[in-house]
């Protein structure tokens, strides 16, 4: 509700390697679910290194990819 309450168009989430990994896919479906689909759904962290590729979800191996992806975003919109 936050994201389209302030209109965001993407919403990132990071996991840490603490994070229990077997339970990081299911969690991250039914984010997708709930976010409309003009929402872009980005995460990263140590937690999600070995996350297969999901329809819907892009997957920011190290923090560094972030910009990069930011600014392939902007000029894209």
């Amino acid at each position: 509700r936050a994201a389209e309450a302030h209109q965001a168009d993407i919403v990132a989430l990071s996991f840490s390697s603490a994070f229990p990994q077997r339970q990081i896919p299911s969690l991250l479906q039914q984010f997708r679910l709930l976010l409309p689909t003009k929402i872009l759904l980005w995460v990263g962290g140590s937690g999600v290194k070995r996350l297969p590729e999901t329809e819907g979800i892009s997957v920011l191996p190290n923090l560094s990819d972030a910009p990069l992806a930011l600014e392939a975003w902007r000029k894209a919109h």
